[in-house]
């Protein structure tokens, strides 16, 4: 039965997903006020943006179905008292996402607050408890420093996290895809049926969505989708207590904002690399402000050959944090 819920819940995702996408970029196209240009090509071609909208549409169809056959069917295998709050910040992230595409947030420090309120409803939740679980050492208790320092940490660094490490094609979808198989993978092992219930879906309409996004890109995600796609792993893994495997997984992440912060802000750098006539793509500056900047400084390669020494980067991290979770198992 479990199984077959599984299935069911992954169905409910990537099928209508995979189905509203060829709809949904035509429907962009006609408007282009809602097309972006893709700057690493010489042409800087216009490609459709707000593909975010068919991750959150399919990923929450999957997750109320599953709700509604939960309830209805007398299963009560989950617990709407952690998903159902794990799903309002989620949303409220994901909105905010789409704001920041239709009116561009002007401030920087404004788009972090935003997400801060966006993961009230998981601050507050009261049947999370303050545990952490590192594998080999047991459960570690924050108290309230887990409720009011890292549940909203964790989603405001992740969710940015995933919006500053995008601009190329297919890697902030495939990157999300690695991670979330991750912790996928941590949560199965671990059996909690909330991490998989938040994870299932979220691998779903990424997989979806990903023929659609990898070069060449028929479709953007938007912020809409980066952001969605950050607080979406962070609350996986916060509902599904895998707040170790987390931090493994967001560790490329970490890396690319120091070094996309390395100027101390005091001018914000471009993720592009510039565009030659080979097909090739060389860096834009001296120094590497982000990890596709670190690739390039190497020499001049196509924009897959960035894209897969990045995805490779995150599958180290990725491998590493079910290796740890299963060797702390054993």
């Amino acid at each position: 039965m479990l199984l077959l819920a599984l299935a069911g819940m992954f169905l409910l995702a990537f099928l209508p997903t995979y189905a509203f996408l060829p709809a949904l970029i035509r429907a962009l196209r006609k408007h282009k006020h809602l097309l972006r240009a893709d700057m690493n090509k010489p042409n800087k071609p216009l490609v459709p943006s707000f593909g975010g909208i068919a991750l959150v549409t399919g990923f929450l169809f999957a997750l109320i179905s599953a709700i509604l056959v939960d309830r209805f069917m007398g299963l009560n295998g989950l617990n709407l008292g952690l998903l159902l709050p794990a799903l309002l910040s989620t949303a409220l992230c994901a909105l905010l996402g789409l704001v920041d595409d239709l009116l561009e947030i002007p401030r920087r420090f404004m788009k972090p607050l935003l997400v801060l309120y966006a993961s009230i409803p998981m601050m507050a939740l009261t049947e999370l408890t303050a545990l952490i679980y590192l594998p080999f050492f047991g459960n570690l208790d924050l108290g309230m420093a887990y409720y009011l320092f890292f549940v909203p940490c964790a989603i405001i660094f992740c969710s940015n996290a995933v919006n500053i490490l995008s601009t190329y094609n297919g890697l902030e979808t495939g990157l999300g895809l690695i991670a979330a198989l991750a912790l996928g993978a941590v949560a199965w092992l671990r059996g909690s049926m909330l991490g998989l219930a938040f994870a299932l879906p979220l691998i779903a309409v990424l997989l979806a969505f990903y023929p659609f996004n990898r070069f060449p890109a028929k479709i953007f995600l938007g912020n809409m989708g980066t952001l969605f796609i950050g607080a979406a792993l962070a609350i996986t893994a916060i509902i599904g207590k895998m707040e170790a495997a987390l931090v493994i997984v967001m560790v490329p992440y970490f890396l690319h904002f120091l070094l996309y912060s390395r100027n101390g802000y005091a001018w914000k750098p471009n993720m592009w690399g510039v565009p030659l006539k080979n097909g090739r793509l060389r860096a834009r500056y001296s120094k590497a402000y982000g990890l596709m900047q670190w690739v390039l400084a190497r020499g001049p390669q196509t924009e897959k050959q960035v894209v897969n020494q990045v995805f490779a980067f995150e599958t180290v991290f990725a491998l590493a944090a079910v290796a740890l979770e299963w060797a702390g198992k054993g």
